[in-house]
């Protein structure tokens, strides 16, 4: 028996492959990878033929979030995705990649976990020299012209690097070789409370929001291409707290706070209650658009001009956008309850629903995304 488990692990070893199966009925053949050596000197890599797993699969859109643990060292990754079925056939598994030499060469990856709406979802994890496929049983066949979003978490550890010239000095280089295109991506970081940025171009690419305390930055890309690479780099050092005295407090402090707490949020809630109630017309339409993605105003403002109905066709030809970016945000408006959609024919109906969607304003000249 000992024997027997020797010759396992042997074998294991020799071909640098492990897959860790959580119920996914999918394997991955020998025929769906493809071993190219486009690394420098004679580093290899296992490259996934996408085109033979995500077929007919859009990726619309895709977050990740980055989160250093507060030793400075690690990293919690969470990425989440929607993707969209073009094609004529039910698809019951997607592929994502992990791909370790674009994230950092020395990282470990640990505690995956795969989710959507409902729960966990079912994945094999296959473990390659130099990335990792995570395949993902969908919980519900996915119909097409239909939607799905799920999760993925995973713990990255060493993924930020220390300055060897400066003590408590810290390097995030986070560099993403993107498998698929991406209709809308974002990438949003957060350093913990005991780390500050090391100054005002300690970030690069400057980001599209910081916070006030600059410890959490968000990057955002529209129309990403398969193959395209980004990269982000943010520097931080640890900042010296002062400490609280032992037995500062008196006793009971605790409990006041919180008491003060809750009477504080409540007489909060009824002032903004007020507060809102209150408002003018033109306070109002600010609150409404911030409610709403930029596509979700221009498709708005494209039913408007046209008497507030129209088809979801002439949306398509009037914005730009695909016909399955035009689907995901109607669908969007849909649940916010500010249009409803209706059959038409062989056409879908579009019509807005919500009064206060006339406050909203939309400029007239702001510049709209050509993808087709």
């Amino acid at each position: 028996m000992i024997s027997l488990l020797f010759m396992i692990l042997l074998s294991l070893s020799l071909f640098g492959n492990q897959i860790i199966n959580t119920n996914s009925d999918y394997v991955l053949t020998d025929t769906d990878l493809l071993l190219s050596s486009n690394l420098s000197n004679s580093d290899t890599k296992l490259i996934p033929l996408l085109s033979n797993f995500n077929q007919n699969l859009t990726r619309i859109l895709s977050e990740m979030y980055i989160d250093v643990l507060e030793n400075g060292e690690d990293t919690f990754i969470e990425n989440h995705f929607t993707y969209y079925n073009s094609g004529e056939e039910d698809v019951y598994f997607i592929i994502h990649v992990i791909d370790i030499i674009t994230i950092l060469a020395e990282s470990r990856i640990s505690s995956i976990i795969v989710y959507d709406a409902f729960g966990a979802l079912s994945y094999k994890w296959d473990i390659q020299s130099s990335l990792h496929l995570i395949n993902i049983t969908l919980r519900e066949a996915l119909q097409p012209l239909s939607f799905v979003s799920f999760s993925i978490s995973y713990a990255l550890e060493n993924a930020v690097i220390s300055n060897p010239d400066i003590t408590q000095n810290f390097i995030l280089q986070w560099t993403l070789t993107f498998d698929e295109d991406i209709e809308q991506f974002s990438i949003i970081t957060t350093i913990p409370s005991a780390f500050e940025l090391v100054n005002q171009s300690a970030v690069d690419p400057f980001p599209d929001y910081k916070s006030a305390d600059g410890r959490r930055l968000e990057w955002s890309l529209n129309n990403v291409l398969e193959d395209q690479s980004e990269t982000w780099i943010i520097r931080f050092q640890m900042v010296e707290h002062t400490t609280i005295p032992e037995n500062g407090f008196k006793p009971g402090f605790w409990s006041g706070l919180i008491v003060t707490f809750i009477l504080g949020l409540l007489i909060g809630s009824l002032g903004m209650y007020f507060i809102l109630k209150t408002r003018t017309d033109s306070e109002r339409k600010v609150i409404v658009e911030s409610l709403l993605s930029q596509p979700e105003k221009e498709i708005l403002k494209i039913v408007k001009d046209e008497g507030g109905t129209t088809t979801q066709n002439k949306i398509v030809d009037l914005s730009g956008f695909s016909k399955a970016k035009v689907s995901y945000y109607v669908t969007e408006l849909e649940k916010k309850k500010i249009i409803s959609r209706e059959r038409w024919g062989r056409m879908n109906r579009i019509k807005i629903i919500d009064d206060s969607v006339d406050k909203v304003f939309i400029a007239d000249h702001e510049e709209t995304n050509t993808e087709t």
